[in-house]
């Protein structure tokens, strides 16, 4: 359902209508609380620093009155000081006013940001499910070719079976190897000490985006629109770590690639 969004002229129309009002009014008639109208009709189409601008312009109309018309009649002079509050409880309201259409705008992208993002881990799931899909049938395939060993041609249908198999496994997931130039090496080290063991793997490539990095080990995390796999891997890495007790920690190297260690503990 698209929300009504009235032109931005004729929002400024009515507050020229009710700024009109206020000046042809002796000051003790108080019609600042209308600038409620304009507030809510144009606050789709405002910025948070819009929202508060428009709001200064409405209450230094609601105290321009206070001087026009001229001459104050001498009623209003003798309680120019409860007239004087009664227009800053205006401008009092509207502030409050503002403030909840700029949370409440706020919320309402925060809202959307989280419904694209919910729409996208949908998506990757369902590629991943595809995905599954697709790896699980060759297998099958392999268990069923089993059962005709002694038949022409079987060995060559495993072999392809699991050719696909490996193909579709290394397309799933993200590793060092993709993000190198050919003819670079992948460094692995092992290493025991005292606090446990350790795996330093490092490569030469373009390293990791230093923004994603915080993210680097969650669900679906990739280093870019058009890096390889589904951003698994180093999710699933995390996962078997911490299965094991221990961490995993990623960061680049100074002049180029990307290291990632694993600490476990002692068995």
């Amino acid at each position: 359902m698209r929300l009504f969004r009235p032109p931005i002229v004729l929002v400024w129309a009515i507050w020229l209508l009710i700024l009109l009002l206020e000046l042809a009014t002796p000051p003790d008639v108080v019609l600042g609380i209308l600038y409620v109208v304009p507030l809510l009709l144009g606050a789709s189409q405002r910025s948070p620093a819009q929202a508060w601008r428009f709001l200064l312009i409405c209450c230094s109309s609601t105290l321009l009155n206070l001087l026009v018309p001229l001459p104050v009649p001498l009623t209003v002079q003798q309680n120019l000081a409860s007239v004087l509050i009664d227009r800053l409880l205006v401008c009092l309201s509207l502030v409050v006013t503002t403030g909840l259409l700029v949370r409440n705008r706020q919320l309402e992208h925060q809202r959307i940001a989280l419904e694209v993002e919910l729409a996208q881990a949908q998506l990757r799931g369902d590629v991943i499910a595809t995905l599954a899909h697709d790896i699980k049938t060759p297998v099958l395939g392999t268990l069923a070719s089993l059962s005709l060993l002694e038949s022409g041609g079987v060995v060559q249908a495993i072999r392809s079976s699991q050719q696909r198999c490996l193909r579709l496994i290394d397309d799933l997931l993200l590793n060092a190897v993709h993000h190198s130039l050919r003819g670079q090496r992948v460094w692995l080290q092992l290493s025991q000490r005292e606090d446990g063991c350790w795996i330093d793997v490092r490569d030469g490539g373009q390293g990791f985006p230093p923004e994603q990095l915080p993210q680097l080990f969650q669900r679906f995390a990739q280093r870019g629109h058009d890096a390889p796999g589904a951003g698994l891997g180093l999710y699933l890495c995390r996962l078997i770590t911490e299965a094991h007790g221990g961490r995993i920690h990623a960061s680049n190297i100074s002049g180029g690639g990307a290291r990632v260690e694993v600490r476990l503990p002692q068995p």
